[in-house]
């Protein structure tokens, strides 16, 4: 029973933790939004938009056993030939299948469209 009371807990606690990236992915956008004049914009922001990928990434994975010291390669180095890159358009694309959406995402979308792309995705289904 207090195995289940865990296992339970651990689901809670990774639910949080894609609830609370879906919120600070919307603070994003709305900040983004609120300052559109006065800044630049979210393409120029996608760095902090991967670090915050990241950091979630890391609070959703320290509910699995294994060293805590999980480590981002820079988005700059993920090569449209490689798995990272083919994992994320797959996970793209089985996203917006999900939510009926239609829209194609090509397989020589760069790196950094795909989190662009994944992020705005993500706000669009926050703001329904």
């Amino acid at each position: 029973m207090d195995t289940n009371l865990k296992t339970t807990e651990k689901q809670q606690g990774k639910i949080d933790v894609l609830l609370n990236l879906n919120r600070a992915n919307a603070s994003l956008h709305e900040n983004r939004v609120q300052v559109i004049d006065e800044g630049p914009s979210l393409t120029d922001n996608i760095q902090s938009l991967y670090e915050l990928y990241a950091n979630y990434f890391r609070q959703y994975m320290s509910f699995y056993p294994g060293d805590p010291d999980i480590r981002i390669l820079p988005m700059d180095s993920v090569d449209v030939k490689s798995t990272v890159h083919n994992q994320t358009l797959q996970h793209l694309r089985a996203k917006r299948y999900n939510v009926n959406d239609k829209s194609p995402v090509s397989q020589t979308t760069p790196y950094r469209q795909l989190i662009e792309l994944y992020s705005k995705d993500l706000y669009s289904e926050h703001a329904d």
